[in-house]
């Protein structure tokens, strides 16, 4: 390896299993599902590529990070599943770099690459980021009907029916003519969370906080809602995965951020270090 690790090593292993042609192996389903298996016992941080990058990003190297990335995503195409957790990390310091363009594109390959493993759950969950992106890149049109027909394949009654209706909500927020859409799309997923549970009923009312502050400008609804946000995520139990609970704790920061005392203030920066989330500090600021 370039990067110094022995050949013993689990990046050098990683790079032979992905790099290996199929076409030298006579029983071509044994190897595909070798490496399928292969990339979901190991990390993607034990790439020598991916470490490197990520003490580029904690120095703000960007370009360093960004070129790291690109090359480990490049190795990995005969190992999808690191190789789709090496695309999501690339577009996350994409947007940390602040390069919304490419991250856009990023994002759009990484659904592409979702949707032909056939991951239903993970298909929803980097759509939304997808969606995300092209709001903060202000193609706004685009995002709506992308959650429109995101909506539409959404089951009723289901976390991601919830968080589908969330989503459109906050991009409707963002319409020059249709914001005040947005009140029926929260109403959507509070009827979905209360059946499903769990933290995105807190998540409704963190939304419809945003909605109140700024589209309705009614300080004292904004002001309720996302009180009722930070007493839903306090008291909705621990979530099936450490995935899911960094998540509920990310949005009751946001919730606590919000609501704009020092006190609130200081709760928020606590949650925030009890997740241990390298993003935690990017989804708060993009949520306010």
């Amino acid at each position: 390896s370039v990067h110094g690790a022995r050949d013993d090593s689990t990046g050098h292993k990683m790079r032979m299993m992905a790099t290996t042609r199929i076409g030298r192996f006579p029983r071509l389903r044994n190897i595909v599902a070798q490496r399928r298996t292969f990339g979901m016992n190991f990390s993607d941080a034990d790439i020598p590529e991916v470490k490197e990058a990520t003490a580029c990003t904690e120095r703000g190297d960007w370009t360093s990070a960004t070129q790291l990335l690109g090359r480990a995503k490049g190795f990995l195409d005969a190992v999808p599943p690191l190789k789709i957790k090496v695309m999501c990390r690339l577009a996350d310091t994409l947007q940390l770099a602040g390069d919304i363009r490419t991250e856009i594109l990023e994002r759009a390959a990484i659904v592409s690459e979702v949707k032909r493993e056939g991951d239903p759950v993970l298909e929803k969950q980097v759509t939304w980021c997808h969606i995300i992106s092209l709001l903060r890149g202000s193609e706004i049109e685009d995002a709506i009907a992308l959650c429109e027909k995101t909506r539409e394949a959404s089951a009723e009654g289901t976390r991601e029916s919830a968080v589908s209706a969330l989503v459109h909500a906050a991009v409707l927020m963002h319409h020059q003519t249709r914001a005040e859409e947005a009140i029926g799309a929260i109403e959507d997923a509070e009827r979905h969370a209360q059946r499903a549970g769990g933290s995105v009923l807190g998540q409704c009312s963190l939304v419809a906080g945003r909605y109140y502050n700024m589209v309705a400008q009614d300080e004292k609804e904004a002001e309720a809602a996302f009180l009722t946000a930070e007493e839903r995520l306090t008291s909705s139990s621990s979530s099936s995965s450490p995935d899911d609970e960094k998540a509920r704790k990310i949005s009751l920061a946001v919730a606590l951020a919000s609501q704009g005392s020092e006190e609130k203030l200081n709760m928020a920066i606590k949650c925030l270090e009890d997740t241990d989330n390298d993003l935690g500090s990017l989804m708060i600021s993009n949520a306010l």
